[in-house]
């Protein structure tokens, strides 16, 4: 699957620090070819200041190949991770576009088998180990430093891919 850089700019464009929106992208011969955007509600002020008692997220329809931005965060958080697993093997591709760059990840089947086979209790630790991971590499990902995070979620049985938008050019390509 491959997505072109204008595609990628109009998304980035629209991309709000209020709230995230989020979407389907439709794909014919392996390029994205259509887009349909939803917006979630709002999740921080105008300064960025997440609002207390809210969480930031977006309902969008389920598709093969999903996004959704994150007005702040540079990287996808465990519960859009476990939104992916629980969702695979219907979307296949999970998109995070962040202020600083765009991420890919997607559930292997292996990991899917894994976590399916653990018990709710054993599967809540699982998700809760991404969360402190994630915080661990947190400062790293805001200053566009994802090669560690990337590796992370390698070894936790994701295909993964993190794009810094300065780095693209024409597309970006994107494994099946």
């Amino acid at each position: 699957m491959r997505i072109s850089k204008e595609q990628i700019e109009n998304i980035r464009r629209q991309i709000p620090t209020t709230h995230e929106i989020g979407g389907v992208f439709t794909v014919e011969k392996g390029e994205v070819v259509n887009t349909k955007i939803n917006k979630g509600q709002k999740c921080r002020d105008k300064n960025g200041i997440l609002l207390k008692g809210v969480t930031c997220n977006v309902n969008h329809e389920i598709g093969t190949h999903i996004f959704h931005t994150h007005p702040k965060a540079n990287r996808p958080s465990s519960g859009d991770l476990k939104n992916a697993i629980v969702s695979f093997p219907t979307v296949q591709d999970n998109f995070v576009f962040t202020p600083l760059g765009l991420w890919w990840y997607k559930v292997t089947p292996a990991l899917h088998s894994k976590y399916n086979a653990l018990p709710k209790e054993e599967q809540r630790r699982f998700v809760k180990s991404l969360r402190f991971l994630g915080h661990m590499e947190q400062t790293k990902t805001q200053n566009n430093h994802c090669d560690s995070f990337e590796r992370i979620l390698r070894q936790h049985g994701f295909l993964s891919k993190y794009t810094n938008y300065e780095n693209i050019q024409n597309y970006l390509n994107f494994e099946k």
